[in-house]
């Protein structure tokens, strides 16, 4: 019966201090830019690119399509287009014909180089309509790996590097970006915050992103109250969308107050100072203390539980055994 004990023990330390073994993945992408040049409203084309690891594991390898941005243009060929920027949602328009795809090591002669294990052909079609924006739009594919192993229950998997594909083409047309500032108007009332509304226009001809980075709140005497800034939108050609800053309700009190806004697009900027008037709201503030109870794990409790089951057992087993 010593060696049941015995063993008990030993599950109950196996349980709680297994080791789990962790390896790394890396995924990369040949060639890293797609460039499809220019492509008419209503048309498709065809492109590839590879999809490259230096993993000798077989991987399954899975293609998650995003929106492109802005920081493309920070490359040296590319910079001078970022003025015809359109950042219409595109994502819609390309498709992954070959999604999920498999990569296994291949030891085939010429067709690999440097520390490159395994490589795969990622076949897109890309389908533009006919109400597509004029300008340069970009899309990105991005490799999401994951091993497919056999045996690999007790192995971590960590994807250390993984490296998008942007797909890159341009629409014909009179590409222009640019938007102003409207007016400035105080709102309602949200969650113990006075709202700041900033109505900007898009004066363009693209969508394009704008955020008011700055909002200046300033008394009479052109004193600093406070600073704040507002959501990111993406507005269309001719759009108006309200941006909305926040402002706490300590300093709205039935005031006037001088203020400035900044909207930023990426490629430009709006200013506009004005003066809004904000009234009490006529509720009274209740604050009080929030705890905060971190959730408890499952497999914590799971562990303690199983823990406790194995505690009593031995106690059992110790006493009938002293008998």
């Amino acid at each position: 019966m010593k060696k049941i004990g015995i063993m008990l023990i030993t599950v109950f330390l196996l349980i709680n201090f297994s080791r789990v073994e962790s390896k790394n993945i890396a995924i990369g992408v040949s060639p890293s830019i797609v460039d499809l040049g220019t492509l008419e409203r209503g048309s498709s084309e065809l492109a590839r690119f590879h999809v490259i690891s230096p993993s000798e594991d077989t991987l399954l390898v899975y293609l998650d399509v995003t929106r492109g941005t802005f920081d493309f243009f920070n490359r040296d060929h590319y910079r001078e287009f970022s003025q015809n920027y359109s950042e219409q949602n595109s994502i819609s328009w390309l498709k992954v014909l070959n999604n999920p795809v498999e990569m296994r090591r291949t030891d085939e002669p010429g067709l690999l180089e440097g520390n490159v294990k395994s490589l795969n052909n990622i076949d897109l079609i890309v389908e533009v309509p006919k109400d597509a924006e004029p300008g340069y739009h970009i899309i990105s594919v991005v490799p999401s790996p994951s091993s497919n192993d056999a045996g690999d229950d007790q192995v971590s998997t960590q994807v250390v590097a993984v490296s998008p594909v942007r797909v890159i083409f341009n629409v014909p047309g009179r590409a222009l970006r640019g938007g102003k500032i409207l007016d400035i108007t105080s709102g309602g009332i949200f969650s113990n915050k006075q709202e700041i509304n900033i109505h900007f226009l898009n004066t363009g001809t693209v969508t394009i992103s704008a955020m008011a980075k700055k909002v200046l709140i300033k008394d009479e005497e052109e004193n600093l109250i406070y600073e704040t800034s507002s959501n990111i939108d993406y507005i269309k050609p001719g759009e108006i969308k309200t941006l909305k800053a926040y402002l706490p309700l300590e300093i709205s009190e039935n005031k006037t107050y001088n203020v400035f806004a900044r909207v930023e697009y990426k490629t430009g900027f709006s200013d506009l100072n004005s003066i809004i008037n904000l009234e009490s709201s006529g509720f009274e503030k209740i604050s009080g203390k929030v705890e905060k109870t971190e959730p408890k794990s499952p497999l914590l409790v799971l562990s303690v539980l199983i823990t406790i089951i194995i505690l009593i057992i031995i106690i059992l087993y110790y006493r009938w055994y002293r008998k």
